[in-house]
């Protein structure tokens, strides 16, 4: 009989063990169930958040995924961090990923970091790239070329700050500085833009160095040192022959020096693509007076011939007195 009674005793001990058990696996289940529903609901609530591109509210969302048990830490944090950068904090984004890559190293946090350290220079480039367009369309170019200056720092190899800062020195008409800067930039990034910009300045350069040779041969004009004039004037032709006015300011002192086949000879050897109205009223005008000069010294030539001829006869037949 005692028998019996310790026997449905450990019978009824297993039920209610079985029983609690069951109870225990159930409500186990059962939160971790609600828990995991709560949880993809979370996720789900915040990856919505952050392609809406309401970024607060992605953040906020990811922080709380990231609190509950069992949460993908990596994931969340990949997609906080890409919330943080919806705000332009990529700092925040950064410290966000290390503090994950600290626990766990794996290869798509490693690679996730070196994302976004790239994406933060392409932000802090174009964003300093940016002010210093704003100081440029005002017109204070040493700001401007400041704030370039800066972002060579972050991207070294990129082209756009080289061909600003020498913009910005052409504006200025600091010509050599500017080219200074194309050839630090094309040597660096080795960009054929660079090449185009380089061939500009240049350009501005000789034509710089062709307005003072003018100067120059004005001022030489303005003291009558006309030969030094001269000299002026053919430097600044063979520096650039397209241009004009040397040709024409030159053309003139030969005529008004009565040098006119130099005057005809330098007009007549210009290029079609130059010639003007201004060359060709210079031209005709110095062989006017060269055709002129021709006929005063023909008829001079006659006038001293025969004045020769009536001395000769006057030689051989002598007046005769009476």
């Amino acid at each position: 009989m005692l028998q019996g009674f310790l026997r449905n005793n450990k019978n009824k001990f297993v039920v209610i063990l079985i029983v609690s058990i069951s109870l225990i696996l159930g409500v186990s289940i059962s939160n971790g169930y609600r828990n995991n529903k709560l949880y993809n609901k979370q996720t789900v609530m915040a990856k919505e958040y952050l392609e809406s591109g309401n970024y607060n509210q992605a953040i906020e969302s990811y922080e709380t995924a990231l609190t509950m048990k069992n949460s993908d830490k990596e994931l969340l944090s990949i997609g906080l961090a890409e919330a943080y950068i919806g705000n332009n904090e990529y700092d925040k984004a950064l410290e966000i990923l290390r503090g994950h890559y600290e626990i766990d190293t794996g290869r798509i946090i490693k690679e996730k970091i070196e994302e976004v350290t790239l994406r933060k220079a392409d932000y802090e480039y174009e964003k300093i790239i940016s002010c210093g367009d704003v100081y440029f369309s005002n017109e204070e170019y040493d700001k401007a070329i400041l704030e370039y200056e800066n972002a060579k720092k972050i991207k070294s190899k990129e082209v756009v700050a080289y061909k600003k800062i020498g913009e910005s020195y052409v504006n200025m008409k600091s010509y050599t500085l500017a080219k200074e800067e194309l050839l630090e930039g094309l040597t660096i990034t080795n960009n054929e833009e660079l090449i185009d910009a380089l061939k500009l300045v240049e350009s501005y350069i000789m034509k710089q160095q062709y307005d003072s040779l003018m100067t120059k041969a004005k001022e030489f004009v303005y003291q009558e040192n006309y030969e030094d004039a001269i000299l002026q004037y053919k430097e600044a032709i063979i520096l650039i022959p397209k241009e004009t006015q040397g040709y024409i300011e030159l053309a003139e002192i030969y005529t008004s020096r009565k040098r006119y086949e130099e005057a005809i000879s330098l007009l007549a050897g210009i290029n079609n693509e130059i010639y003007n109205e201004d060359i060709r009223r210079i031209y005709e005008k110095a062989v006017d007076l060269k055709e002129e000069e021709i006929k005063i010294q023909e008829a001079l030539k006659e006038l001293y011939d025969a004045l020769e001829s009536d001395k000769s006869r006057q030689f051989f037949f002598p007046e005769r007195g009476y």
